[in-house]
């Protein structure tokens, strides 16, 4: 395989990419950035890396504060070495392929020397942060693979930075519609490209995904299934409330098998959701209430319990079927807490099987006296206690005393 060129490029020449899985905002070919469209994004890019460690990565921003400390009295450090391509109709502009956080920390060091009066760096430091020793990824049919193998060794779930599960499904979801079958990204006359809106699953491209990202065939199929939900509320529906914070919550939901069959309810074909499941995963994820105490899933652990209650909708004892169904309303009305609702469907489940163990019990007794026996007629001693000792023998708590309380 031949080598990267090494190269030195002004950091003005350096261009932060749109499409990079790190800053890639939403899904599909359509909002794929070309690159004549490249220039003009360059400072709203570089105003999602923040530099104070003040703004959440929830809202969209990317914290570079670890950078930015460091870099300010050592510049950009030789080792780890950024990848570029160059520009589509620009002979001295360069797309960052990788190593768009050390050249936005670069670029925001350089502005604040220029415009804050106080601040200055060593000119060293500031020689380091200008020209920048990067590795240009050549043009040609394969450039694509190149770039692709650096990103998924850099940052995929083996590497050392891991870009966190939103941004890696993405990044298999981007894998996924782009593949054709002769095997690479090049699409056969024949092949129309897949988008989200035409995503359907075959075989055949999760295991090129999951190749192509050192996944498992599970992995590939779970982060779909999740990306896919997450695309109908945010842009389907329109929905300004879910964030990539949100994402691994949503991961929780979405591949839990108790909870996907029949709670919510999904096209095994496109993985879309249905409407009304849209509506109830709104429900119960409040997407926009972030720091209420009050939220029906306050974490990822609290969807197994949600998936528990929902599994008693199917009890073959219809008493327990028709509270589950009853709390689980009352839950999305936030009339009820999860974990409240859990507890009253389990003391109910006890009750009825003390009652059950009581009646089949005074049935035996009952029988064995011919139909004597009666509670007026119960006697703390003989055959009587005996069958009292039995039923408390068969308990698996003190069921006695459990019914009394």
């Amino acid at each position: 395989m031949k080598r990267l060129k090494r190269m030195e490029i002004h950091v003005d020449d350096l261009l932060l990419d749109p499409n990079n899985p790190r800053l890639i905002a939403r899904f599909g070919d359509e909002n794929i950035t070309p690159d004549r469209d490249i220039v003009k994004k360059q400072t709203m890019l570089l105003q999602q890396f923040d530099v104070t460690g003040k703004k959440k990565e929830g809202d969209g921003f990317f914290s570079t504060e670890d950078l930015h400390r460091g870099m300010k009295y050592t510049g950009m450090v030789p080792g780890n070495v950024i990848s570029v391509r160059k520009l589509a109709g620009k002979n001295n502009k360069y797309v960052v392929v990788e190593g768009n956080r050390r050249v936005s920390t670069a670029k925001h060091l350089l502005s604040q020397e220029t415009n804050d009066p106080e601040f200055e760096l060593h000119p060293n430091v500031k020689k380091s942060l200008q020209t920048i020793r990067v590795k240009l990824v050549e043009e040609g049919e394969h450039q694509q693979d190149r770039i692709d193998d650096i990103l998924i060794t850099r940052h995929g779930s083996q590497s050392q930075m891991p870009w966190g599960p939103y941004r890696d499904a993405n990044y298999m979801l981007q894998k996924y519609l782009k593949l054709s079958r002769t095997g690479d990204e090049n699409l056969h006359p024949n092949e129309k490209p897949m988008t989200i809106d035409t995503f359907r699953y075959e075989n055949w491209r999760v295991a090129g995904t999951a190749d192509r990202c050192t996944q498992t065939l599970k992995q590939v199929e779970d982060a779909l299934k999740t990306i896919i939900a997450y695309s109908q509320i945010a842009i389907d529906r329109n929905s300004e409330d879910i964030r990539p914070s949100d994402f691994s919550l949503l991961k929780a939901l979405m591949t839990n098998k108790s909870l996907m069959g029949g709670y919510f309810e999904r096209n095994k074909d496109t993985y879309r959701l249905s409407d009304s499941s849209c509506s109830r995963l709104e429900t119960v994820c409040q997407f926009g209430e972030r720091d209420s105490k009050d939220k029906i899933l306050k974490d990822d652990k609290a969807v197994s319990r949600l998936a528990k209650l929902y599994s008693y909708t199917n009890s073959e004892v219809e008493a327990l079927e028709k509270y589950a169904i009853r709390y689980l309303q009352q839950i999305e009305a936030g009339q009820l807490k999860l974990d409240k609702a859990l507890a009253l469907i389990r003391d109910r489940e006890q009750s009825l099987l003390f009652i059950d163990n009581l009646d089949g019990h005074i049935a035996k007794r009952n029988r064995a006296a011919d139909g004597q026996l009666s509670y007026d007629q119960f006697t703390a001693e003989q055959a009587d206690l005996l069958a009292y000792e039995e039923v408390k023998s068969t308990e698996t708590l003190n069921w006695l005393e459990f019914f009394r309380s």
